[in-house]
């Protein structure tokens, strides 16, 4: 049984890390971020972190409170000493949270791991412009593609045109943009 303090928010946030961390080495604070967004509003992740758009794209502080949480109780590890870069380690009580957990994470669509899965293996940077068109997206009422990108690139004014183009013809090939 999950500890009272541990809601099903915080359980599912810690599948995505430790689905991440499975199939690939490495996981920081801003990627995370990115897949939990993501899985939420893309994958149908049955959770409901607010996100706010922020520099390195869109931010739940209900999500980084969480992984704080997660890492003064043990369930996470976060090595800070690279740098910025806060790489996050899956330690064996989140194993166990998971497996307590079991048949609500066997109910989750399959779509929350095929958008994980399509996701992994990008930079920070990569999966911060992705999901910074998608937000400006998904909140822009029946704005064109133009419109989109300039306001994309006001949020992030070190990522060029082509980029941003060819981030955005991703989203529509994956057919994640409304």
């Amino acid at each position: 049984m999950k500890p009272t303090f541990v809601d099903d928010n915080w359980v599912y946030a810690l599948y995505v890390a430790n689905r991440a961390r499975q199939r690939e080495e490495y996981l920081n604070k801003t990627r995370f971020q990115k897949l939990v967004y993501f899985a939420q509003e893309v994958g149908g992740l049955p959770s409901d972190y607010r996100f706010a758009i922020d520099y390195y794209g869109p931010f739940s502080r209900d999500l980084a409170a969480h992984l704080s949480l997660s890492n003064v109780l043990g369930y996470t590890e976060i090595d800070d000493t690279h740098r910025r870069d806060h790489r996050i380690q899956i330690t064996r009580a989140t194993g166990e949270l998971l497996t307590e957990n079991e048949a609500d994470i066997d109910r989750l669509p399959r779509q929350v791991n095929e958008v994980i899965d399509c996701l992994l293996g990008r930079s920070a940077p990569e999966l911060g412009l992705l999901a910074t068109i998608h937000f400006v997206a998904q909140r822009s009422d029946n704005q064109t593609r133009e419109e989109i990108s300039n306001a994309v690139m006001r949020l992030k004014p070190k990522v060029s045109r082509t980029q941003i183009s060819e981030a955005y013809e991703e989203l529509q090939r994956l057919n994640w943009l409304p």
